[in-house]
């Protein structure tokens, strides 16, 4: 489903026509608002097969930091490996880290241990590494991503896209005040079983899938 299918599935159930662009108006605009809206609290509430990846980053001697670009604040870590030697990296509590960069005599030697340090001013992640880099390393982000904020028709949904637009169906009745037939509770109550429908649907995509073949 698109940005677009998704906000004129929204006008529709509101018994209101249909656009062409997700700008068409102000009030287009507010329902294409309320489908980001839905999308993020829908990506939130479970760790989506679709929004797993891996990115990449290159560190250099001496590097105590690595950022990765693409992430946000909203990007969950996995799993964080140095490709270059095909190990994997530890998490270790930040405070650990800076305590072992200011007590005693340090050197730089492979990073072995990692740490959320914060965002730089894009709102990507950074982490701290220990100890800090004796060379060039590349190492492997692996996250739960989601999805920027929709802002072009034609932009595909990541996720099962049901639920957002029931979400944002919700938040739109709220919004008007006018339920037109359709009650807040009874929409929330849809937007509650295809959001469950869905967590189910991708659980089973999972390793922990049982596939019974019959001969």
């Amino acid at each position: 489903m698109t940005y677009l299918e998704a906000i004129n599935g929204v006008l529709l159930r509101m018994r209101l026509s249909q656009v062409s662009s997700w700008d068409a108006s102000d009030y287009t605009k507010l329902i294409g608002q309320f489908v980001n809206e839905a999308k993020r609290e829908v990506e939130d509430a479970h760790e989506w097969h679709a929004l797993r990846t891996t990115i990449d980053a290159s560190i250099v001697a001496t590097d105590t930091t690595v950022t990765f670009a693409g992430t946000s604040e909203r990007t969950r870590v996995i799993q964080v490996f140095n490709d270059t030697n095909n190990t994997p990296m530890f998490p270790r509590p930040r405070n650990r880290i800076v305590y072992l960069r200011n007590v005693g005599s340090t050197s730089d030697a492979r990073p072995d241990w990692y740490a959320l340090s914060g965002y730089n001013a894009s709102g990507e992640i950074t982490l701290d590494l220990w100890p800090g880099s004796d060379g060039a390393y590349d190492l492997t982000l692996d996250c739960i991503n989601p999805q920027a904020d929709l802002s072009s028709n034609n932009t595909r949904i990541s996720i099962a896209p049901s639920p957002i637009r029931l979400r944002a169906l919700a938040l739109a009745l709220a919004e008007r005040g006018d339920d037109q037939g359709q009650t807040f509770a009874q929409v929330m109550n849809e937007y509650q079983i295809a959001l469950n429908d869905a967590v189910v649907r991708d659980q089973d995509n999972g390793p922990d899938h049982e596939a019974w073949v019959v001969p």
